[in-house]
Protein backbone atom coordinates (compact mmCIF):
# COMPACT_ATOMS: atom_id res chain seq x y z
CA UNK A 1 0.00 0.00 0.00
CA UNK A 2 1.37 3.40 -0.46
CA UNK A 3 0.98 6.57 1.91
CA UNK A 4 2.03 9.50 0.06
CA UNK A 5 4.69 8.59 -1.98
CA UNK A 6 5.87 5.70 0.05
CA UNK A 7 5.34 2.00 -0.45
CA UNK A 8 4.95 0.21 2.81
CA UNK A 9 3.91 -3.24 3.92
CA UNK A 10 1.05 -3.60 6.56
CA UNK A 11 0.30 -5.94 9.12
CA UNK A 12 -1.80 -6.36 12.10
CA UNK A 13 -0.69 -7.47 15.33
CA UNK A 14 -2.05 -8.49 18.81
CA UNK A 15 0.11 -7.52 22.00
CA UNK A 16 1.06 -4.33 23.36
CA UNK A 17 2.79 -0.96 22.32
CA UNK A 18 5.87 -2.28 23.62
CA UNK A 19 6.27 -5.79 22.68
CA UNK A 20 5.47 -4.83 18.67
CA UNK A 21 7.25 -1.21 18.44
CA UNK A 22 10.60 -1.91 19.94
CA UNK A 23 9.89 -1.13 23.74
CA UNK A 24 7.50 2.05 22.55
CA UNK A 25 9.30 4.25 24.68
CA UNK A 26 11.08 6.88 22.17
CA UNK A 27 9.20 8.29 19.05
CA UNK A 28 11.31 6.92 16.58
CA UNK A 29 10.25 3.27 17.41
CA UNK A 30 7.42 4.43 15.82
CA UNK A 31 7.07 4.79 11.43
CA UNK A 32 4.69 7.74 11.46
CA UNK A 33 5.98 10.22 14.05
CA UNK A 34 3.59 12.88 13.75
CA UNK A 35 -0.02 13.20 13.71
CA UNK A 36 -0.25 14.48 10.12
CA UNK A 37 1.01 11.82 8.79
CA UNK A 38 0.00 8.88 10.88
CA UNK A 39 -3.91 10.40 9.54
CA UNK A 40 -2.89 9.48 6.25
CA UNK A 41 -1.50 5.98 6.98
CA UNK A 42 -5.19 5.55 8.54
CA UNK A 43 -6.97 7.46 5.48
CA UNK A 44 -4.56 5.04 3.17
CA UNK A 45 -5.42 1.96 5.27
CA UNK A 46 -9.59 2.93 4.70
CA UNK A 47 -8.80 3.56 1.05
CA UNK A 48 -6.88 0.83 0.11
CA UNK A 49 -6.91 -2.16 2.21
CA UNK A 50 -10.56 -1.62 4.01
CA UNK A 51 -12.22 -2.72 1.27
CA UNK A 52 -14.91 -5.06 -0.03
CA UNK A 53 -13.47 -7.10 -3.21
CA UNK A 54 -12.45 -10.47 -4.11
CA UNK A 55 -10.23 -10.92 -1.74
CA UNK A 56 -12.34 -10.15 0.96
CA UNK A 57 -15.17 -8.40 2.50
CA UNK A 58 -12.16 -6.39 4.96
CA UNK A 59 -14.64 -3.50 5.24
CA UNK A 60 -17.78 -5.55 6.21
CA UNK A 61 -16.22 -7.92 8.10
CA UNK A 62 -13.83 -7.09 10.94
CA UNK A 63 -13.36 -10.30 12.05
CA UNK A 64 -10.85 -10.71 8.73
CA UNK A 65 -8.38 -8.71 9.93
CA UNK A 66 -6.00 -10.06 12.17
CA UNK A 67 -6.35 -9.37 15.93
CA UNK A 68 -9.70 -8.25 15.63
CA UNK A 69 -12.37 -10.98 16.25
CA UNK A 70 -16.29 -10.73 16.32
CA UNK A 71 -17.26 -8.18 19.14
CA UNK A 72 -21.03 -7.03 19.41
CA UNK A 73 -20.31 -3.85 17.95
CA UNK A 74 -18.72 -5.55 14.76
CA UNK A 75 -16.12 -3.01 14.81
CA UNK A 76 -12.38 -2.98 15.28
CA UNK A 77 -10.27 -0.28 15.78
CA UNK A 78 -6.87 0.23 14.33
CA UNK A 79 -4.31 1.50 16.66
CA UNK A 80 -1.05 3.55 14.46
CA UNK A 81 1.15 5.09 17.54
CA UNK A 82 3.17 7.94 16.68
CA UNK A 83 3.92 9.75 19.42
CA UNK A 84 4.66 10.34 23.54
CA UNK A 85 3.76 12.72 25.51
CA UNK A 86 5.38 13.74 28.82
CA UNK A 87 4.18 10.81 30.78
CA UNK A 88 5.38 8.22 28.51
CA UNK A 89 2.17 7.00 27.67
CA UNK A 90 1.81 6.51 23.94
CA UNK A 91 -0.73 8.56 21.77
CA UNK A 92 -2.46 6.82 18.74
CA UNK A 93 -3.88 7.36 15.60
CA UNK A 94 -7.05 4.69 15.19
CA UNK A 95 -9.63 4.21 12.81
CA UNK A 96 -12.91 1.96 12.96
CA UNK A 97 -14.65 -0.29 10.33
CA UNK A 98 -17.71 -2.16 10.48
CA UNK A 99 -21.07 -3.35 8.61
CA UNK A 100 -24.26 -1.44 8.08
CA UNK A 101 -24.79 -1.58 12.29
CA UNK A 102 -24.96 2.51 11.84
CA UNK A 103 -20.98 3.41 12.40
CA UNK A 104 -18.77 4.87 9.66
CA UNK A 105 -14.90 4.19 8.88
CA UNK A 106 -13.21 7.19 10.21
CA UNK A 107 -9.96 8.46 11.67
CA UNK A 108 -9.71 10.24 15.44
CA UNK A 109 -6.98 11.41 17.79
CA UNK A 110 -6.90 8.65 20.97
CA UNK A 111 -5.04 8.78 24.27
CA UNK A 112 -3.17 8.62 25.78
CA UNK A 113 -2.67 4.32 26.35
CA UNK A 114 -0.53 2.75 28.59
CA UNK A 115 2.59 1.03 26.52
CA UNK A 116 1.54 -1.95 28.07
CA UNK A 117 -1.94 -2.61 27.40
CA UNK A 118 -2.56 -5.64 26.15
CA UNK A 119 -4.58 -5.53 23.01
CA UNK A 120 -5.40 -9.61 22.59
CA UNK A 121 -7.00 -9.12 25.96
CA UNK A 122 -9.86 -6.65 23.90
CA UNK A 123 -11.52 -8.04 20.87
CA UNK A 124 -11.92 -4.93 18.80
CA UNK A 125 -8.65 -3.61 18.98
CA UNK A 126 -5.40 -4.27 17.33
CA UNK A 127 -2.08 -2.28 15.71
CA UNK A 128 -1.20 -1.61 12.70
CA UNK A 129 2.59 -2.36 12.07
CA UNK A 130 4.16 -0.40 8.69
CA UNK A 131 7.16 -1.65 7.04
CA UNK A 132 8.35 0.23 4.03
CA UNK A 133 9.33 -1.36 1.49
CA UNK A 134 12.46 -0.33 -0.37
CA UNK A 135 12.68 1.06 -3.69
CA UNK A 136 15.04 -1.01 -5.76
CA UNK A 137 18.31 0.80 -6.88
CA UNK A 138 16.89 -0.42 -10.81
CA UNK A 139 14.22 2.09 -10.32
CA UNK A 140 16.79 5.06 -9.33
CA UNK A 141 18.67 4.20 -11.82
CA UNK A 142 16.40 4.20 -14.68
CA UNK A 143 14.50 7.42 -13.06
CA UNK A 144 17.98 9.18 -13.85
CA UNK A 145 18.70 7.97 -17.29
CA UNK A 146 15.03 9.30 -18.10
CA UNK A 147 16.13 12.55 -16.10
CA UNK A 148 19.41 12.58 -18.48
CA UNK A 149 17.44 11.87 -21.80
CA UNK A 150 15.13 14.61 -20.83
CA UNK A 151 17.66 17.11 -20.50
CA UNK A 152 19.99 16.08 -23.25
CA UNK A 153 16.64 16.11 -25.62
CA UNK A 154 15.65 20.31 -24.31
CA UNK A 155 19.46 20.76 -25.03
CA UNK A 156 19.80 19.24 -28.27
CA UNK A 157 16.36 21.60 -29.36
CA UNK A 158 17.89 24.90 -28.26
Amino acid sequence: MTVGFDVYNVRFGDNSCANLYSGCDEVSDFEFQFLALAQNAAASLIQQVFLDGPLGDFDSDPTLTNGCEANPFNRCDIWIPYALNDSGVILMEYFNFSDSSGLTDGASSEGPEDINFDTSTDPQITYAIFTPVPVPAAVWLMGSALVGLVGLSRRTKS
